[in-house]
């Protein structure tokens, strides 16, 4: 158990001496807290600034939310800029989720498909846009297309709440 406990040790040391010297600092960790939870995570994936990595990508138009309901806390979030651009973020509210998507065609096209029950999708206008809401699986989706870059918003939120998400991605919306 000992022999197993220093090969642990040293190969930690290992690791984190390569990491160090590659300008990486594997132990950077922040505790985030939620209510009845407590989760690390790297320092990074808490200071990405999306609405600076569209612009980065070239992208001037608002997709991006700037309103979150209350006690909804970042969890996730994975961006990728590339030939296809694609943004996921998940924020977590006790057993509740919200989840962000942007994506970009690959090429020419952009393909994708948003489950719904069998009501009609309700369509929403905000900043002269229509944006259509439906439910799935308990949750409500809102989703809409802007220059060519799909956006898709989900989660166990009101519907007063995903207007005001979707408010919010035009200018600053207060409660």
């Amino acid at each position: 158990t000992a022999l197993i406990a220093a090969a642990v040790v040293v190969i930690m040391v290992i690791v984190t001496v390569s990491a160090a010297a590659a300008g990486i600092d594997i132990w950077k960790w922040v505790q985030v807290r939620g209510e009845g939870t407590v989760r690390f995570v790297t320092e990074d994936a808490l200071s990405k600034d999306i609405p600076a990595a569209l612009k980065q990508a070239g992208i001037e138009e608002p997709l991006f939310p700037t309103w979150i309901p209350e006690g909804f806390l970042l969890h996730d979030q994975q961006i990728k800029l590339d030939k296809q651009i694609r943004i996921q973020v998940t924020y977590a509210h006790k057993f509740k989720t919200l989840m962000i998507n942007i994506r970009s065609p690959i090429g020419d096209s952009l393909t994708g498909i948003i489950e719904i029950e069998e009501d009609e999708p309700k369509e929403y206008l905000s900043h002269g846009k229509t944006h259509y809401i439906v439910s799935n699986c308990e949750q409500l989706v809102a989703y809409w297309m802007e220059n060519g870059y799909l956006v898709k918003i989900s989660g166990d939120v009101s519907i007063e709440e995903l207007e005001h998400i979707i408010d919010s991605v035009y200018y600053e919306v207060q409660k």
